[in-house]
């Protein structure tokens, strides 16, 4: 709960259409994952902050869309507002409240598929985003170092 509880936020989007589905999100220590020789994802930020005027979207700096996607999760409107004003506007974008609907997973299935993009080489980096009308989580995944 403590991990994935922050990528969602369900008071926020009970207006939302409802979808089903599951998700799941292996870890591994990355010394461990290294070793094996196994492609990997690893976290390079993660950012809880607050979402509100006059303070812009905290993210980290965007490096272009050859480089760097965006996976979005549960998304209020006042967040999705935030995102156009930034950056990251111009980024790839795999909207998955739009394709799945909301549901509990949701958190979950945006890091699995933050770390599709990135092991299909679909982008270097991929930052994965959610949050409700005061707070805002951010995940940066990068590709872990070939072996």
């Amino acid at each position: 709960d403590s991990v994935l509880a922050p990528l969602l936020e369900p008071a926020s989007f009970r207006e939302q259409p409802r979808g089903h589905g599951a998700g799941f999100v292996l870890l591994r220590e990355l010394e461990s994952a290294r070793r094996s020789g196994a492609p990997f994802a690893e976290v390079l930020a993660r950012r809880l902050s607050a979402l509100g005027e006059p303070a812009p979207l905290d993210l980290p700096p965007f490096d272009g869309p050859a480089n760097d996607a965006l996976v979005l999760g549960a998304a209020s409107p006042e967040l999705r507002r935030a995102l156009a004003a930034s950056a990251w506007a111009e980024a790839n974008l795999t909207d998955l409240a739009s394709i799945h609907g909301y549901h509990e997973a949701l958190g979950a299935l945006a890091l699995a598929a933050a770390v599709a993009l990135l092991l299909e080489r679909r982008a270097r980096r991929v930052l994965v985003l959610a949050g409700g009308p005061h707070e805002v989580v951010s995940v940066l995944l990068g590709r872990g170092a070939e072996p």
